[in-house]
């Protein structure tokens, strides 16, 4: 990956697009980390419940992965002039922002 994000070409023209779609998929991961852990909390006994802790770290570590990297990398050739790299670039900086977790 770190070879990829560093050969491959980037588009910044379309910041929106980048900055709406890390916003976007944050705030869709929490609603859906967070709600399914409410659940999964109702029908658990005490002792087995997810932690607040647990679910943060759920939610922040769910929101890269190898797979996207990769149909982001094949957008780049498979999309018309363009596309694809603003779409590699807007999974590159998801990529980025949250690989410290």
């Amino acid at each position: 990956m770190g070879f990829d994000i560093a050969m491959e070409q980037h588009s910044w023209s379309h910041v929106g697009f980048i900055f709406f779609s890390i916003l976007f998929i944050i705030v869709a991961r929490a609603a859906n980390v967070f709600s399914c852990a409410y659940l999964v909390n109702l029908v658990r006994p005490a002792h087995r419940k997810i932690p607040p802790k647990h679910q943060k770290a759920l939610w922040y570590s769910g929101l890269r992965g190898a797979m996207a990297f990769a149909l982001a990398l094949q957008s780049v050739h498979d999309l018309p002039e363009g596309h694809g790299q603003t779409i590699f670039t807007a999974t590159t900086a998801i990529v980025v922002l949250t690989h410290s977790c």
